[in-house]
C-alpha cells in the first residue's frame, strides 16, 4: 500500500495539514516518513486530550481553543488515512474519533460538577465510542490488527484517561504526570499497530 501522490505533505511532519509558523515547501509523498508522520498525529491525539481534559477540570478560559484544536487532529487522522485507504475509510476513522472525544469531555464535564452518572452512563458511553474506533480501525487489515487486539487498546487508552482525571480533580499532579507518561506510550504504540496493520 502507498500514498497517493496528489497532494503535498507538511516537510517537517508528514502531516497532510502543514501547522508550521514558517512552513517549508511541501513534499511529495515519497518524501513521508508514514510511520513518524503518524506518531505524530497520534501524539497531537495525546497531548491535546490530555490538554482539555486539564481545562475542564481547571475551568480554564484557554478551553475552546484547545477544544478546537484538538477536533482538528481527528480530521488530521483521518485525512492522514484517506491515500492510503480511501476518502471513504478517512471520514469514518475521523467521525468514530469525534465522538470519542465528544464522550470524554462530557464525562469529564460529569466528573467535575459530581454527576452521580458519571461513573454509570457516562463511563459506558464512553468506552463504547472507544471500542467503535476499536472496531473501525481493525477494517484496516483484521489478520495483522484483530478487532479484539484494536478495541482493546481503544479501552485501554480511556482507562489512561480516567485515571488520569481522577489524579488531576484529587490535586496529585505527580501522579497524573506519571500515568501521562503511560497513557503517551500506549497511543505510540496504538499508531505503531495501524501503521503496521498498513502493510
Amino acid at each position: 500500500m502507498q500514498y497517493s501522490n496528489s497532494q503535498g505533505y507538511c516537510a517537517r511532519t508528514g502531516d497532510p495539514s502543514c501547522k508550521c509558523i514558517d512552513p517549508l515547501p511541501k513534499v511529495s509523498a515519497l518524501k513521508v516518513d508514514l510511520k513518524c508522520a503518524m506518531r505524530k498525529l497520534w501524539s497531537d491525539h495525546a497531548v491535546f486530550d490530555a490538554w482539555v481534559g486539564d481545562a475542564i477540570i481547571d475551568g480554564s478560559p484557554a478551553l475552546p481553543a484547545l477544544l478546537n484544536r484538538l477536533k482538528q487532529n481527528q480530521y488530521d487522522i483521518g485525512n492522514q488515512l484517506k491515500p492510503l485507504v480511501n476518502n471513504q475509510f478517512g471520514d469514518i476513522v475521523t467521525q468514530a474519533l469525534l465522538q470519542h472525544i465528544q464522550t470524554v469531555g462530557d464525562f469529564i464535564k460529569a466528573k467535575v460538577r459530581q454527576d452521580p452518572q458519571a461513573d454509570t452512563d457516562y463511563t459506558q458511553k464512553m468506552i463504547a465510542a472507544a471500542e467503535e474506533v476499536g472496531r473501525v480501525l481493525a477494517t484496516l487489515n483484521p489478520k495483522k490488527l484483530p478487532e479484539d487486539q484494536a478495541v482493546d487498546m481503544m479501552v485501554r487508552h480511556i482507562q489512561h484517561i480516567m485515571a488520569m482525571g481522577e489524579a488531576r480533580l484529587a490535586g496529585d499532579y505527580e501522579k497524573e504526570l506519571k500515568i501521562y507518561d503511560s497513557y503517551y506510550n500506549h497511543l505510540i504504540e496504538l499508531s505503531d499497530a495501524i501503521y503496521n496493520a498498513l502493510f
